[in-house]
């Protein structure tokens, strides 16, 4: 009875041995896990990353356009200039600033430019091209300035009808240089350190996890000679 007993519970009890090498995790799958995991250094480090530039100012353009005026060169001084802005300006629904008149011999040519958005230059031109149809109108749009003696500006011709112009854009600024703080910098090498501290001690036990099982592994391999099933067999 002894070994039909043997002969049928030794086997299973074989066959459900536990294996700690098969629970074990592989290194590999350990060292991927790791890898996957953002470490806090990189964290730190993303917060130390200079800002962006700022995005290009809208383009701008010019309406430009020549007349040929009533009077003498000398006759159109800073004010009389001055004058013409805010009537162009008025007309063209613009601040006075984006406004510039140039005036020089030829009789009296005055050459005008108007600053203004890309997107809305062809609007623009199309107003003045119609205060500037004809030199009756043209006169009109200049209503309420005067020369030296009180005389009212005349246009004699529209010398060149508007047309939008591209104005030089000015050179682009360098990025903004961004030099960290020390408070940044010490953050930084603290959580580094953490971060570095943190890898090792994972490292250091997995490794010796890994150690205690392989030694495990080994000693369940042997076994001893007392318990032999074939020589329990043979004492019975």
């Amino acid at each position: 009875m002894v070994q039909l007993w043997a002969r049928h519970q030794l086997p299973g009890l074989r066959a459900s041995s536990y294996s700690p090498a098969a629970a074990a995790p592989s290194r590999a799958s350990t060292v991927a896990r790791a890898a996957a995991t953002p470490t806090l250094a990189t964290a730190a480090l993303a917060l130390a990353t200079p800002p962006s530039p700022p995005p290009r100012p809208p383009t701008v353009v010019q309406v430009a356009f020549t007349l040929s005026l009533s009077g003498d060169v000398s006759s159109f001084t800073p004010t009389v200039k001055n004058q013409m802005k805010i009537a162009l300006a008025n007309k063209a629904s613009v601040d006075q600033s984006f406004v510039d008149v140039t005036v020089y011999a030829g009789s009296v040519i005055a050459e005008c430019t108007i600053q203004t958005l890309a997107d809305t230059s062809a609007s623009l031109q199309s107003t003045m091209a119609l205060l500037l149809s004809s030199t009756t109108s043209a006169t009109n749009m200049l209503a309420g300035v005067t020369i030296a003696g009180g005389a009212s500006v005349s246009v004699l011709a529209v010398v060149t009808p508007p047309f939008v112009t591209a104005i030089s854009p000015p050179p682009a600024p360098p990025p903004p240089t961004y030099e960290p703080t020390q408070l940044e910098i010490i953050i930084v090498i603290i959580v580094a350190a953490i971060g570095s501290t943190i890898a090792l001690f994972g490292l250091g036990y997995y490794a010796r996890k890994e150690c205690c099982l392989g030694k495990c592994t080994v000693k369940s391999t042997k076994r001893p000679a007392k318990g032999d099933p074939a020589k329990a067999t043979q004492q019975v």
